[in-house]
Order: C-alpha cells, then structure tokens, then sequence
C-alpha cells in the first residue's frame, strides 16, 4: 500500500500479488483517491450546495470538533425554503382566490413526485411508530379528549396526521382536511382508508379507554378534503361553512410575523359556530434550528397566544407552554384550547 499526499487529495494505492492453485502469479494495482477537507472548506461546500450545518462533531459521542480530532461529523439541514414540501415555498404565489379547491376526485389532482416523496418520508418518521412520551403530545391529546366534538371539524394544515391528533375525540359527525398542498392530503386519505394502526395511534385508544370500534368511527368521520392557504383570508367559498370544531397542530406559527399570526385566528373566529371550540397547538423551535431552517418564528410566546386568542373575541379555556428536552429542534410547545 502507497500512500501519495499532493494538495488537498490523497490517493491511496493497493498492489497485490496474487498467486493462484497453478502457481501462475500475476499482479494487479486499485488505487482510492480522497478529497482532504478542513472544517472551514467543508463548510463553504456544504453552503454552495444549499446546506447549513447545524453542529460538527469529533467523534461519535457528540463531542465538538477541534483540531486535531481524527474525523469530522456534521451534521447538515436543508433550510425549510428549499424542502419539496415546505409551506413557505408552496405558499409562494398561492391565492385563495384563485388556487384554493375542494378535492371531489383525487384521481384528478396532479401529484408532485417530490412533495409526495417528501410527506411520506415526514409521516414514516413521525407518525408511524412507538408514541414518545413528555414531547408535549400528550398534553394536546388530552385536551382533544376534553374539550374536542361533537359536531363538524376542520383540521388546518392537516399535513398527513389528522387521524392521530383526532384519535381522543368522541361524537363528531365529520371532520374536513385542509392543507395548501393536495399531496399530504393523498396519503392521508389512503391511511384513512387503509386499516393499520402504529404504536403511537393504540397510545391514544388504550390512555383514554376508547371503544373497540373508535377508531373506526374516526375514520369515517373524515369527508372533504380542501386544498387552501390557511394563514390567509380563507377562500369564500369557505364564507358560508360553519364548524363546531377547528384545529391546527405546528401550522399557525408557521405565519411570517405575530400581526399574520393573530389574523388566523380572527379567521378561526369568523368561522366558528356559536359554542364551537378550536384547539391547537405550535412548537417553539431552537435559534439553531431557526438559523438553519431560513424560518424564524422567535415571535411565538405564550403571551401572543393568548392575546390572540382573546383578541378574536374567543373565550379562552386551556393555554400552556410545556419544555421539551433533548429535542434538536424544538425547545417547547404552546398548547391551547377556545371556544366562542
């Protein structure tokens, strides 16, 4: 073995000689060659690839890198403007007016390979195994449970997970799905549809002693699927709709500033029926994660919450903060719970 050091490469050669069962004997040569980066050169790769690095470490155990160290472990994000399907990019150029519609036939819709690829990957991570306690999850669950139906529901920024969120609820009579892309509206209707329950659904049947047939219930309870800009004035055609029951779980805190952030729920406000509930929740990310995501949402505090809450003229019933540990990304939740 050769070792042959020029620049910022390192060529590694392999001579053999091998010998077979005749005694024939020949040689042969392969050779690797590698790219020798520093931390700094690695980082000015990374960003013209679009990354951002989130945190670099000398070896597996988490330790920060210093020089010297025999490996570089990075970490890399991709920023949430460049996500397939990030809703600050599929947001980009929607107006209500023109692009919102219900889905009558999915068979009709055109589907994007990659947002489609994206949501998929996002539910088979999240939404597809074991439930991990003292995440915050439990807390909106249970105010799903309490304050929850009966009545017509609809779920902002539904994504692919309506079905777990709305698992505690008991006596609803349908329950509308709306989100600004078709795609996780697709797999959601397929997982509706379908018959499987992961570990972090059965969580929600066995804590609150649902019925054997519950989830059943639930799932055909889901009727209309819309595809719209929640953060925005809702579509007319949404003008004449009235719910008992209006959800949104990590989709408001996605607004672009508190002033868009309140006008949401002035909107929730306007299509609440008398009595009607909304329940919800928006996850405090990291100023790392804020950095790396190219989406800063540092506004969001339990103070705005309520504020809004109250501002639409909502009769505010639950609103707590709860601190997440060892989550990369989020340091806490804000959960709530109004009613008109």
């Amino acid at each position: 073995m050769q070792r042959h050091h020029k620049d910022d490469d390192l060529e590694i050669r392999f001579r053999y000689h091998i010998t077979g069962e005749s005694g024939q004997s020949y040689l042969t040569e392969t050779s690797t060659s590698f790219t020798i980066y520093t931390q700094e050169s690695f980082n000015g790769l990374a960003a013209s690839c679009g990354f951002s690095i989130s945190a670099c470490y000398g070896d597996y155990h988490f330790k920060p890198f210093e020089t010297g160290d025999p490996r570089m472990i990075f970490c890399l994000t991709l920023p949430d403007e460049h996500q397939p399907g990030s809703s600050l990019k599929l947001s980009r150029g929607f107006s209500n007016e023109v692009d919102a519609y219900r889905i009558t036939d999915f068979a009709n819709v055109e589907v994007r390979p990659d947002i489609l690829s994206y949501f998929q990957g996002y539910m088979d991570s999240y939404f597809s195994g074991p439930f991990v306690e003292a995440q915050g999850a439990e807390h909106i669950l249970t105010a799903m449970h309490r304050f929850g139906g009966p009545g017509d529901a609809l779920d902002l920024g539904a994504g692919t997970s309506t079905l777990f969120w709305y698992t505690p609820v008991v006596d609803l009579n349908s329950i509308t799905c709306a989100d600004i892309a078709p795609e996780p509206l697709l797999i959601l209707k397929h997982f509706i549809e379908g018959s499987s329950l992961p570990e972090c659904y059965q969580w929600s049947v066995g804590h609150f002693n649902l019925e054997s047939n519950h989830i059943r219930k639930i799932r055909s309870a889901v009727r209309d699927y819309i595809v719209f800009d929640t953060l925005t004035r809702w579509p007319t055609m949404l003008d004449s709709y009235g719910f008992d029951l209006i959800t949104a779980f990590g989709n408001i805190a996605i607004s672009s500033s508190s002033s868009q952030y309140r006008s949401v729920f002035a909107e929730i406000a306007r299509h609440l029926r008398p009595g009607g509930r909304t329940i919800g929740a928006d996850w405090i990310r990291r100023p790392e994660f804020m950095n790396a995501s190219g989406h800063n949402n540092s506004y969001l505090d339990l103070s705005l919450v309520r504020s809004s809450i109250e501002g639409a003229g909502l009769r505010l019933l639950e609103c707590e903060q709860i601190s997440i540990e060892g989550d990369q990304f989020y340091e806490g939740i804000i959960y709530w719970a109004a009613a008109r």
